[in-house]
């Protein structure tokens, strides 16, 4: 909305839309893996409790459980893929128009300002997509060190959020 439309900005980003929005991400966050957390709550889990992954998410947990998973690790797969993904696909969406924007300014400065507004932010989310890729489909590839899934989780979990 910046830079597409830079002065509807005030009237369109009100504070009752910012509050909508993070509400919705919150319930959204909550809700989505929820079914899969009371699932895998209710597994046996036998074995050793050591955990090759720098947290104690999903993934790592179902690892620990006894029993054929495979199910409801599938069902966990297409949920996240569909969290992941269709935000992905609309921030896509939204950097085309800002792209498309930029390109119809008129003078270099005010494109070259846009792009430098912009560039460290699709860096961010572009950096954030392909770990999360990597964490939840990567991760599935059995010959992955702990070493490599220590750091591959840091990059997601740490990184970032850092940047």
């Amino acid at each position: 909305i910046a830079v597409v439309k830079p002065l509807h900005y005030n009237t369109i980003m009100s504070t009752n839309v910012c509050i909508t929005m993070a509400a919705i991400v919150w319930v959204l966050g909550f809700l989505a893996p929820l079914l899969s957390v009371v699932l895998a709550s209710t597994l046996p889990f036998c074995g050793s409790n050591y955990v090759l992954h720098i947290v104690c998410d999903y993934p790592t947990v179902m690892t620990l459980a006894c029993g054929d998973v495979t199910s409801q690790v599938n069902y966990t797969l297409i949920v996240s893929m569909i969290a992941i993904y269709i935000p992905f696909l609309y921030v896509l969406w939204t950097y085309c128009r800002i792209v498309w924007s930029v390109i119809k300014m008129k003078t270099v400065e005010c494109r070259k300002k846009a792009f430098s507004m912009c560039s460290s932010h699709m860096t961010v989310v572009f950096i954030s997509y392909v770990t999360a890729a990597v964490v939840y489909i990567g991760l599935r590839v059995e010959s992955i060190p702990p070493e490599g899934r220590i750091f591959i989780g840091a990059v997601y979990y740490f990184l970032t959020p850092f940047l």
